[in-house]
Parts: structure tokens; sequence; C-alpha cells
């Protein structure tokens, strides 16, 4: 007997096809005579509750989907080429699901990139423009290892010391490496 739940069959940069069922949860009242496990339900759209992964191509990945219980058609088949943004977020996704921590280090690496992008910007509008100093820029700092999710927000005017673009006392980017300090976690000017 087969199940629906909603799927997607993606391409992962190493060319492998994937399988992952949206995680759900049942709405409406789930005592009722009416309630219907198998359709009163919503999707979590950036998150699976299984995956099947690393099949060598897409119609092997289909037949794993159709082998797991599901015989109906994903709601999406999306290849690497064109689509890599959203692969990369279910790959993502695949591996919380297997691998919660290598997750949250992979997650870390994507939001230093971006901070790091987004300093590396603020750098170069510096070197060719100083007046951009007199605009406001908002720091977020993780204050330490031993303490989880602690976070101080640092909002002021920013100035070129040496080679660091400071906040105040706080060393932000240095220009001369291309390097965010370790401690920030996000930036933003307004």
């Amino acid at each position: 007997m087969s199940w629906n739940r909603e799927s997607v069959i993606w391409q992962s940069k190493d060319t492998r096809w994937n399988v992952g069922y949206f995680a759900s949860y049942s709405v409406g009242d789930t005592e009722s005579d009416d309630y219907d496990a198998e359709w009163d339900v919503e999707y979590i759209y950036d998150e699976f509750s299984t995956t099947l992964t690393g099949y060598a191509s897409k119609d092997s990945a289909l037949t794993a989907m159709r082998n797991y219980g599901n015989s109906g058609y994903p709601n999406d088949v999306l290849p690497y080429k064109g689509n890599s943004g959203i692969c990369k977020k279910y790959d993502l996704a695949a591996l919380h699901l297997s691998n919660p921590k290598a997750a949250k280090a992979e997650e870390e690496k994507i939001r230093k990139a971006q901070v790091r992008k987004q300093v590396a910007e603020l750098s170069l509008k510096v070197n060719s423009d100083p007046s951009i100093l007199k605009k406001n820029l908002s720091v977020t700092v993780k204050l330490n290892k031993e303490t989880w999710g602690a976070t101080l927000t640092i909002t002021g005017y920013a100035e070129k010391v040496g080679d660091w673009l400071m906040l105040g006392k706080r060393k932000v980017y240095n220009t001369k490496t291309k390097k965010v300090a370790p401690d920030i976690i996000a930036l933003t000017t307004f």
C-alpha cells in the first residue's frame, strides 16, 4: 500500500540523484472521524522527514522512490544545472537529517562566507569612497564558544585604523588579509 507524501528528486553537484520526502505535521482535529492522516497535513518545504540519496541516475532515484512506497510522481525533478541554489539547499536539508553536526558546520561555513562577502564589499566601498564610513554599520558578534548562541549586536560608525575596519574598539575586517574577524557572524549597513 502506498502512502502519499510530497517529495522532490534533485541532483547534487557530484551528479548523484536524491529523493527527499518533505517533513509534515497534522492539521485539523486528529480525533475526528473525518481526519485522514495521509491527507490532513501541512508540509515544511525546507526540511525532510526521509531521504534516499546517492543514485546514479534520475530514473534510479525515481525507482527508489516508488519502491519506498510512494507510487506517485515527485513535486519537482531538479537537475543541478540551472537549479544549483535549490539543489544545494536540499543537500543541506538531507545532511541535517543524516548528520546534524556536519550540517551545523556547513551552515556556519556558508554564513561566514556570506559575512565575508558583505564585509569585502563594504571594504571595497571604504577604499574607493571613505564617505561610506559616515553610514551606520551593524555587526553581530559571537560572544564565546562556551555560551551557545550568545551574541551581541554593535551598531555605529565604522572607521579605518591601519589595515582594520573597526566599529568602536571591535575589529571587523582586515583590508590587507581580506579576512573577517573570527567572532563576526553578521554585518549590515544602513
